[in-house]
Formats: structure tokens, C-alpha cells, sequence
């Protein structure tokens, strides 16, 4: 038995909520193994239950109850396990309950007081975004500077056609890199150019927002280059770098848009709303682009629906932020998205504005179909 110790906790716990499937054992059995696994990952029967440690670290079973077939598992853990930490909270709810096939993780309660990373002043998440577009009930408007393989200078003429356009971010696709077409030291001070130029001829606000795919070490060195070149934004790709990707390129002061590439593993066994929605929410994202029914890839409406409400919804001190719906979006769907998703939502539409080959024509229509 392990020697008696003292923790001093608040009582406050947070929970996660699992489906696990009745193949892995006799689900109590299986239910107590979770908790001890998501905190202590040490044999049970050897921490006295009444001791500190068994009292406030080792996970709680709050419910199990069966549910079409499966069974939903709650358990909570105390605050103080993940301490304001999303690496340590990803660790927790995801670490190595995620080995065990058959488990999915389905719903997650913030611990109380969570705060999202703040490097700056000034408005966050969707509230950042309106002020910057100056646009304070309309749907946002995005696209994407693209493809791969284009020089410079087209890219920054490409981007001044969707500035001029009236578009309320510019973005580069997440498969710009830092390759030797279009190095990214060399591209963001042109692009940025390029887009001021066409809000001061157009009267339009456009903002800038620059990929940063490249190492995690160097995501602060970019972040800073973007803001100093002009951008007003950067975005990041969380299922690649990791969700405290967000908070490295936060620390230039610019709002973060998190990109869902490399995410199709994980939201098969945890929910598209914690992913997409809650999760960078809580990391400091100020954007998350989510998949909509309708486009390029497979993705019930429900999820949908459940993303752009985890993005909205009171939680705590965590501000609402922007969901960008993309995956495949025409400027024909827009009534028909403005319908499912209300207005608070983002509007991100790529190669659809290049079919007849005038994007900044495309670009006016869809501001015209959000003005609406």
C-alpha cells in the first residue's frame, strides 16, 4: 500500500464523458480502470481510497448507464490534475484512455475559471473578427489564396482580387509552407502589400492571415513576421502541431485561426464538437474552420450543428469564437448555410470564386449574398 499523503485540492473537478463499448469487459470494471489511467496510472488496490492521492487524483466514476448498445461513462478529476494546462488536459481526457479501442470520447466539462491563453488587448475569438471587418451581425467572409505551386506575385495579385472583392479575411491555404516557389519570409511583406492596397482603393477592410506550417519552434519567429509585414491574422493547423500550437502563434497579439487538417483520425473517436469546436476554443483560438455537409468530405449535419454551438455557446470566461464553415462551399449554398447556421458564423469558400476566372467579381456576389 502506498504511504499515506496529503493533497490539498479545491473540490472542484471537472468531467469527461466516454461511450465504451461492452466488448472491453464489465463496463464498471472497465469505468474504474479509465479514471486510474487518466490520473495516476498506478495500481489502484495499492492507494487507499481515503488517502489524499485516492480522495482528490484518482479519477471519479460519477455514471455509467447504457445507451444504444454502449455505455456512457463519467468521470471527473480534480482541477488541480490539469492546473490550467491544455497539454496536461489533453493528457488526461485523451492520453491513455485513447489506447483502449472501443473508447470515444463524447463530451467535456471545462474545469472552472478555465482561461483560453491571452497574449493581448483587445477583443477576442468572433467579437476580434467583427471589429476587424467592421461587420457587427452579418455572416464573415473568407478564402483562400491558392494552389500550391504559385509565385509570389500571383499569389499577392490573387489576394488583392479577393481583398478588393469585399472579403473579410484572406488567408493563405494550409499547404503553403515555406517552399522555394514561395518562401514564407519572402511572400508575406508582397501579399500583405497587396491586400492593403486594394482595401485603400476599394474602401474594403480585408485582413491578411498567413499559414504558419512549419516547426513548432519557429511558429513565434513566424507569427511575429507575419504581424510586422501587415498581417491582422495567422492560422495554424492543431492536427499536426497540436493543439498548443495555437497558443505559440498567439504570442505575436494577432487572432489565430485553427485549420481542421489532420484532425480526420481523431474526430472518428472523439467528438467533431470537442475537436473542431471546444477544444481549440479552449486552446485560444480565435477561429476554427470545421467541415460542412454538402462540400469535399463526409460529415453528418448533426456535427455540424454541434461544432458551430460549441464555438458559440457560453463557457465560463472563454469567449464565443468564429466557426468557419468549409469543406467545399459555392456562393449558391450561402442562403441555404446562413439558414442551418444563423449569421454568427464564417462563410470560407476557395476555388469556387476562381470558376469563371474573376474572383473579385465571385468575391462582390458572395458579400452581396451575406448583405442580404
Amino acid at each position: 500500500m502506498l504511504a499515506p499523503t496529503d493533497v490539498d485540492a479545491s473540490g472542484d473537478r471537472f468531467t469527461a464523458t466516454y461511450l465504451v463499448d461492452p466488448a472491453l469487459g464489465a463496463v464498471g470494471d472497465v469505468a474504474r480502470w479509465m479514471a486510474g489511467e487518466m490520473t495516476v496510472e498506478f495500481p489502484l488496490d495499492l492507494i487507499d481510497p481515503d488517502d489524499g492521492i485516492g480522495t482528490h487524483v484518482v479519477g471519479r466514476v460519477e455514471a455509467v448507464e447504457p445507451v444504444g448498445g454502449r455505455h456512457r461513462v463519467v468521470i471527473s478529476v480534480a482541477d488541480e490534475v490539469v492546473s490550467g494546462s491544455m497539454t496536461q488536459l489533453l493528457s488526461v481526457v485523451w492520453g491513455n484512455v485513447s489506447l483502449g479501442r472501443g473508447v470515444d470520447l463524447v463530451d467535456l466539462t471545462p474545469p472552472a475559471g478555465w482561461t483560453a491563453p491571452v497574449r493581448h488587448n483587445g477583443p477576442r475569438g468572433l467579437a476580434a473578427f467583427r471589429a476587424l471587418a467592421d461587420a457587427p451581425t452579418r455572416p464573415l467572409l473568407m478564402s483562400a489564396i491558392k494552389p500550391l505551386g504559385l509565385p509570389v506575385d500571383r499569389l499577392a495579385a490573387m489576394a488583392h482580387e479577393l481583398a478588393a472583392g469585399g472579403l473579410d479575411v484572406v488567408k493563405e491555404d494550409q499547404s503553403l509552407a515555406d517552399q522555394p516557389w514561395a518562401p514564407f519570409d519572402e511572400r508575406i511583406g508582397p501579399i500583405a502589400q497587396a491586400i492593403r492596397d486594394a482595401n485603400d482603393r476599394n474602401g474594403t477592410r480585408a485582413v491578411y492571415a498567413p499559414s504558419l506550417n512549419g516547426p513548432v519552434a519557429d511558429l513565434p519567429r513566424r507569427a511575429a513576421a507575419a504581424r510586422d509585414a501587415g498581417a491582422g491574422a495567422v492560422m495554424v493547423q492543431p492536427g499536426i502541431s497540436g493543439y498548443p500550437a495555437i497558443e505559440a502563434a498567439a504570442t505575436a497579439g494577432l487572432p489565430v485561426i485553427a485549420h481542421p487538417g489532420g484532425f480526420g483520425g481523431l474526430s472518428d473517436r472523439v467528438a467533431p464538437a470537442l475537436v473542431h469546436g471546444l477544444l481549440p476554443r479552449m486552446a485560444g483560438a480565435d477561429c476554427s474552420v470545421f467541415i460542412v455537409p454538402g462540400g469535399r468530405f463526409p460529415i453528418e449535419e448533426a456535427d455540424a450543428l454541434a461544432t458551430v454551438d460549441a464555438c458559440l455557446r457560453p463557457s465560463g470566461d472563454l469567449p464565443a469564437i468564429m466557426a468557419a464553415a468549409g469543406g467545399g462551399v459555392s456562393v449558391e449554398r450561402v442562403p441555404q448555410l446562413r439558414g442551418t447556421y444563423g449569421d454568427d458564423i464564417c462563410l470560407l469558400i476557395g476555388g469556387d470564386l476562381h470558376r469563371d476566372g474573376d474572383p473579385r467579381r465571385r468575391a462582390s456576389l458572395l458579400r452581396e449574398a451575406a448583405e442580404r
